[in-house]
């Protein structure tokens, strides 16, 4: 093999490819290294940086979350587990200690929300259709689209007169 730099986006498409094969329980696939390097690329406020250089996009958080969820060890945020009280890592008996912080990686892609209600790459930058899939897409998969229904900013009718 030739050896190349791992990057999330790839990461991804690898695994939807398997995943559309059926192939997800190939016994060549290391799901658990998979998720090493997932969890790897968590930064401290939550972002996801696409590879080792440590570029940050909000569509690195959609792919992690994807990678996460299609094997199977994405951990809820504690208002999606069914009104279970206390964060993912608290320390429950007899369970593994969360592979991401997910409430972390949800906040960062709402920090990631402008005034237009659209996204940007990180948070402050302009609001991209491409990034509205891809934050709209993680929050669905961290079943957290109800955040979508509180106000942008801290006037809750800015951006109004745009609808």
């Amino acid at each position: 093999p030739v050896p190349h730099d791992g990057h999330l986006l790839y990461t991804l498409s690898a695994l939807q490819i398997l995943a559309m094969a059926g192939a997800l329980d190939d016994d060549r696939l290391d799901g658990d290294g998979v998720v090493r390097f997932v969890s790897g690329l968590q930064n401290a406020d939550g972002s996801f940086s696409g590879d080792r250089w440590g570029e940050v996009d909000s569509r690195f958080s959609y792919c992690a979350l994807s990678c996460l969820a299609l094997l199977g060890r994405l951990p809820l945020p504690p208002w999606a587990r069914g009104g279970e009280e206390g964060r993912a890592d608290d320390g429950r008996e007899g369970e593994d200690p969360p592979v991401i912080d997910t409430e972390a990686a949800v906040r960062y892609i709402i920090s990631c929300r402008n005034f237009d209600g659209g996204f940007g790459c990180v948070p402050g930058a302009e609001s991209h259709a491409g990034q509205v899939f891809c934050c709209v897409g993680a929050l669905s998969i961290a079943r957290s689209l109800h955040l979508l229904c509180e106000p942008t900013g801290s006037d809750p009718d800015a951006g109004a007169d745009l609808l």
